[in-house]
């Protein structure tokens, strides 16, 4: 592995373990009360291994990523329709949830950072050509930073917005 995928492997271990805490504590208030947080805590974190999995797999285009975002909206909606919580409340907790999964694609911005570190111009399309980005992508995606930021704040958006959209769905039909 290079400097990259191990800057990568880290920084998701940190944010997965780190923020994966308070997302449990968030998801345990509005589904089983603070007593289910330790049960629920695996759980969350086995979903964002999923995710960086789905990420790396379909890593210029997103679409496992993506598609994972039905699969949480389905899993949230149909797991916390039933709550006595308030909508706001759950919604507020599915919300955190989409963009906890969307980590794993923001790590991805780790990308220009090392690579700006080790000189190469990320905001060249020479340079993002011999980085593997296709020539017929246009500029500024054509880029080291531009590609990379597009595909973060794409899959991150989409995550959100699905994920939101089919757990809402899915609690209005009490």
């Amino acid at each position: 592995m290079d400097a990259a995928e191990w800057t990568i492997a880290v920084l998701n271990a940190l944010l997965g373990l780190g923020l994966g805490w308070p997302l449990t504590r968030l998801l345990a208030r509005t589904s089983r009360g603070a007593k289910g947080a330790l049960r629920l805590y695996p759980a969350v974190v086995a979903s964002y291994l999923v995710e960086c999995f789905a990420f790396s797999a379909s890593m210029g285009t997103s679409i496992f990523s993506i598609a994972m975002a039905f699969v949480w909206g389905w899993v949230l909606g149909s797991r916390l329709r039933w709550t006595a919580t308030a909508p706001a409340e759950v919604m507020r907790a599915v919300f955190y949830f989409a963009l906890y999964s969307g980590l794993p694609a923001a790590s991805f911005l780790s990308v220009p950072v090392l690579a700006a570190l080790s000189g190469r111009h990320i905001l060249s399309a020479e340079f993002g050509f011999q980085f593997g980005i296709p020539e017929f992508v246009p500029w500024p995606f054509n880029t080291i930073l531009g590609f990379c930021g597009a595909v973060v704040l794409v899959t991150v958006v989409l995550k959100v917005v699905i994920t939101t959209r089919i757990a809402r769905r899915l609690m209005s039909r009490k």
